[in-house]
């Protein structure tokens, strides 16, 4: 479980930080 969490939260921050590249 902690390994999905960590995850689905490196995922969740790679697609902030790609919006952020992209703006």
């Amino acid at each position: 479980m902690s390994c999905v969490l960590y995850m689905k939260n490196e995922a969740f921050f790679l697609d902030l930080t790609e919006q952020y590249i992209d703006t």
